[in-house]
């Protein structure tokens, strides 16, 4: 028997819609649908902003403005603490810069190197306040205050604190306590431009842990998820597991 073509068309129309995906499925599910994203980048190289009226000048050289953090890295360094910047002041913070890998080392106290110097200064006790309490299991620690991500377990810490993003002031990372619900190999936005989201791992809503391509250092942040290197992304995907809890506190600072 000889379909009519308006028979066909109506049968193409209940195939597709068989077929296509529907909305609000889980992240697993609109990931698989996903091509792949590139193999991700592991390291991803932190660059440091500079004074705007030095753009046009090509480092090496040492800057003679102050910068945010000024005051923060001369009591890091051991510098005198005045919150003005000298000669001696760029040099110590360029060499900091030069030692750990951070772009653009023209010896500015910007919001990357203080971050650096703050993370290494936290990095092996995060919990020293215990504002993340000690439970006999697994407990991935996010504190929005330091932007930091660590686990620990009975007050160990089994993954040493790593430097995040945590969302802007419109799209705030929720606080309370959490599980991985979802992991994601890779995955993709659905509702912010497609940008890949390497190593994700929900635990509340659309929110998740996950790589990021571009500095966990600018502003004004991201929207909800928590924003890690790849690399710290793909440590913390191998710690952790679906089930995993998780407890966020404190409140990124403005």
């Amino acid at each position: 028997m000889r379909l009519s073509p308006r028979r066909i068309a109506v049968t193409l129309i209940v195939l597709l819609a068989t077929l296509l995906p529907l909305t609000g499925q889980a992240p697993a599910a609109d990931a698989a649908a996903a091509p792949k994203p590139p193999k991700p980048r592991m390291k991803v190289p932190e660059q440091e902003q500079w004074p705007p009226y030095e753009k046009k000048k090509r480092p090496p050289f040492c800057t003679a403005q102050a910068g945010p953090h000024q005051r923060q890295l001369e009591r890091y360094l051991r510098l005198r603490v005045d919150g003005k910047q000298s000669p001696a002041d760029c040099k110590a913070i360029q060499r900091f810069q030069q030692r750990y890998g951070i772009r653009h080392a023209v010896g500015y106290a910007g919001r990357v190197t203080w971050g650096t110097a703050r993370l290494l200064d936290e990095r092996a006790h995060p919990n020293r306040g215990r504002r993340c309490p000690r439970t006999p299991y697994s407990l991935i620690c996010v504190d929005l205050t330091r932007q930091l991500v660590w686990v620990q377990k009975g007050g160990k810490v089994t993954f040493k604190a790593r430097p995040m993003r945590s969302g802007a002031p419109k799209y705030r990372t929720r606080t309370g306590w959490f599980r991985v619900y979802a992991r994601v190999r890779f995955h993709w936005s659905t509702l912010y431009d497609n940008a890949p989201m390497p190593w994700s791992q929900f635990f509340s809503g659309g929110q998740a842990f996950h790589g990021h391509y571009g500095s966990i250092y600018a502003p004004p942040g991201s929207h909800g998820c928590v924003n890690m290197r790849p690399g710290d992304a793909a440590a913390l995907w191998r710690k952790a597991g679906k089930g995993t809890r998780v407890y966020v506190f404190g409140r990124k600072p403005a």
